[in-house]
């Protein structure tokens, strides 16, 4: 039986300790073994609900203006937990407009056939 070394614990291991790998790749295992494998998805795997924001009042960047938390729409992988800008400002983008892609295509379109 063949013997691998696990590149996160270092240690030489058989080739049932490990997972298969990406046969398109042709790597024949992981290069983690298992234990470290599950080890490491452990540590990263989503830990249930994220926590409520604990900011109380933001200042958004476009408008300038020191606005409450009520204000703002959240943002789950934030530090703040809240978005960039207020739900106001955000309206205001061309991205959050009913149909925007749509008048972009028009736009691009029409300046192709010049």
């Amino acid at each position: 039986m063949k013997e691998y070394r696990c590149y996160y614990c270092k240690e030489t291991k058989p080739e049932t300790e490990f997972t298969k790998g990406n046969r398109s790749a042709n790597q024949p295992i992981q290069g983690k073994c298992r234990p470290c494998n599950r080890a490491h998805v452990k540590k990263y795997q989503f830990k249930g609900a994220h926590p409520e924001p604990t900011v109380t009042e933001k200042r958004c960047p476009h408008c300038e203006t020191v606005k409450p938390r009520a204000d703002w729409n959240r943002n789950t992988a934030s530090a703040t937990g809240l978005q960039p800008y207020c739900r106001e400002c955000q309206k205001s983008f061309p991205s959050q407009q009913p149909g925007w892609r749509a008048a972009r295509k028009l736009e691009a379109a029409g300046t192709q056939d010049s």
